[in-house]
């Protein structure tokens, strides 16, 4: 069994609900930039980054070709007889060209990969979402009518109690039934064992009063 709510103030109540109220807006406002921050990054992920990579891997794979033909051509030219020239500086581009289209499929595998990483990312974190906004659409209003509710029937209870004058004593709690001063207590007196002065007048009790 639960414990009894101990409500010292009211209007504690009414603070409770705006604070939920409040959180529940900033909550919906936080939700909303986080859908264009993860619209972003799929944006990013799946046109920026793909398109950019797949097309420096086709352009540098252009540059391989193109630099294998010159590298051609010079040996060709500069050819004589036995001698086969060492056409350093077109091999140099060559080189250059292939470390480029390396690194551009390396970048290229590793989008792929990634695009995977983030889709199973930005998945769970939807499915998250939508749990939460199913929690603030629904349990923070039901809180905020139950508190709504609360409110209301204490601020009921507390008009209906006595108003208290401010000039009558106070009664303990354990004294309810107990009369007031100068009323039960002059009955009580009546009917009380006679004093000191009445047995000595008339004689204590069991003896014959006198003629």
């Amino acid at each position: 069994m639960g414990q009894p709510a101990r409500v010292k103030s009211i209007e504690v109540l009414e603070v409770i609900a705006s604070a939920l109220k409040t959180f529940r807006a900033d909550s919906l406002s936080a939700l909303d930039d986080l859908d264009i921050e993860l619209h972003r990054a799929l944006e990013w992920i799946h046109h920026d980054r793909t398109e950019y990579w797949k097309r420096e891997l086709r352009l540098s794979e252009e540059k391989v070709t193109e630099a294998k033909l010159r590298l051609k051509q010079a040996e060709t030219a500069r050819r004589m007889d036995d001698y086969r020239p060492d056409c350093v500086d077109e091999k140099r581009v060559l080189e250059r060209a292939k470390q480029r289209f390396r690194v551009a499929e390396q970048k290229v595998k590793a989008v792929q990969t990634w695009t995977h990483t983030i889709d199973r990312a930005v998945s769970a974190c939807q499915q998250a979402r939508t749990q939460f906004v199913v929690w603030l659409d629904d349990d923070i209003p039901k809180g905020v009518a139950s508190l709504k509710r609360m409110t209301g029937s204490l601020e009921t209870y507390v008009a209906l109690q006595v108003p208290v004058d401010p000039n009558a004593p106070a009664v303990l709690a354990g004294d309810a039934r107990r009369p007031a001063l100068g009323e039960a207590d002059t009955g009580e007196a009546a009917g009380a064992a006679p004093s000191a002065s009445q047995e000595s007048a008339g004689g204590g009790p069991g003896e014959d009063s006198p003629s």
